[in-house]
């Protein structure tokens, strides 16, 4: 398990350092007005995989274990395209993004749900590797497009993104697809009705809670735009992309917890994973904060330009919900693992209550600065409750989450063990 974990660190952070190039050319390139396009624009491309997790999202990674996979490979697909029927209704009555990109959002982002589905597959598989690498081909594949499209076409509009995230698509789609093949050899349609209701029944709280979640963390772009405008957009999405950086880490742990977790049957044992994963998630969240908010402001504007001047402003209102977060990844998945997911929607509906009051009361005045702290009070609060309801439903206390002896021990000889294995 901690060598897939450090597999997934690893890759993450390299799917972090090319993120973190590709914000850099777009800002650099398109401004904070371009940079608040796109963000709306991975965000509805986001929403269609939200609406498309009903039947092939997180919740695989559950059933994959227990579930021929044919039948959710064959049922996952047919939902797509259900899904991408339901999505182009709902763009005709909310306006998730720029229309002139609708069309290419809605491509985009079947592309991006089919080759999801397939992760999940090797995900819940505890193909780790193999589904780390298709990650980080994703990135690769984004920005050496983007960089050619700019450079060497000249091509300097926002439509050299899209172009990019074609190809990156296209070509993930394809390997993942090969990746997964041998998991489908069991052809077998008998049961798919009731296989389907299964998926539904559990992957509605999973997508509810997703839904809730995403507009948790992106609908105080919403707000921005409509009170301050789409640069204002821009600006803070530097700031929270940057702030998400420090999540890294925790997110890796977190999907090989989740595998580890749906392939167990000791709510012990998961519960022991979870509380270990929490501290050090914690901790490493808390340290690459700290370091985000000491990095002078003029290092920002030399690294993106002049629009992006208060970016370090932006970090500071959203740090003390961004750590609350990088413990509730753990939790979320420890609930997820066990088929629990329920905690998590009612986590997500509390924090987006929070956003849509928070947000309308302080962005308007705050701008920025208050989107920032709104993202914080959602974050604070429903990682509280998270915490209430891990610690009852696991028979915790709250003093096991205090760091001891045992636990600097614990990692001191697990990272040795590694080492050596590795040395071997």
């Amino acid at each position: 398990m901690f060598k897939n974990i450090l597999n997934t660190v690893f890759v993450r952070v390299l799917n972090g350092f090319f993120s973190f190039l590709i914000v850099i050319i777009n800002s650099k390139n398109f401004g904070a007005e371009g940079l608040g396009t796109i963000g709306l624009i991975v965000l509805a491309i986001s929403i269609f995989v939200l609406i498309n997790s009903l039947v092939g999202g997180g919740t695989f990674i559950y059933f994959v274990p227990k579930i021929n996979n044919f039948k959710l490979f064959i049922l996952s697909y047919l939902w797509t395209l259900i899904s991408l029927i339901i999505f182009v209704i709902l763009i005709q009555f909310i306006n998730l993004a720029p229309s002139e990109y609708l069309f290419h959002i809605a491509i985009l982002a079947v592309l991006f749900s089919l080759t999801s589905i397939h992760s999940q597959i090797l995900a819940g598989n505890e193909r780790i590797k193999r589904y780390n690498f298709i990650s980080l081909i994703t990135v690769l594949t984004t920005i050496i497009s983007l960089l050619i499209l700019i450079n060497i076409f000249n091509y300097k509009t926002i439509k050299a993104y899209i172009i990019s995230l074609y190809i990156s698509y296209l070509t993930v789609y394809v390997i993942s697809f090969f990746s997964v093949i041998k998991y489908l050899k069991n052809i077998d349609f008998t049961g798919l009705k009731q296989v389907f209701l299964r998926i539904v029944k559990l992957g509605s709280v999973t997508t509810i809670a997703g839904i809730t979640q995403k507009l948790n963390y992106r609908l105080s772009y919403y707000f921005l735009e409509f009170f301050s405008g789409m640069k204002a957009v821009g600006k803070y999405s530097v700031g929270v992309q940057l702030s998400e950086s420090t999540w890294i880490i925790g997110r890796s742990m977190a999907i090989v917890q989740y595998s580890k977790i749906s392939n167990i049957d000791n709510e012990e044992i998961a519960s022991h994973i979870t509380k270990i994963l929490i501290k050090i998630s914690v901790l490493i969240s808390i340290l690459i904060v700290t370091v985000l908010l000491i990095i002078p402001p003029q290092v920002y504007s030399f690294i993106f330009g002049e629009d992006f001047n208060g970016t370090g402003e932006v970090i500071l209102s959203l740090s003390i919900g961004i750590v609350a977060l990088s413990c509730s990844f753990m939790i979320s998945h420890y609930f997820s693992g066990l088929g629990k997911p329920k905690y998590n929607m009612y986590a997500s509906v509390i924090g987006l209550v929070v956003t849509a009051s928070a947000g309308f009361l302080l962005i308007p005045d705050f701008g920025i600065i208050g989107a920032g702290i709104t993202t914080s009070l959602s974050y604070s609060i429903l990682t509280t409750y998270q915490l209430f309801a891990f610690v009852k439903f696991s028979k915790s206390k709250f003093s096991d989450f205090l760091i001891r002896k045992q636990d600097y021990i614990f990692v001191k000889n697990l990272i040795r063990n590694i080492f050596i294995q590795k040395i071997k």
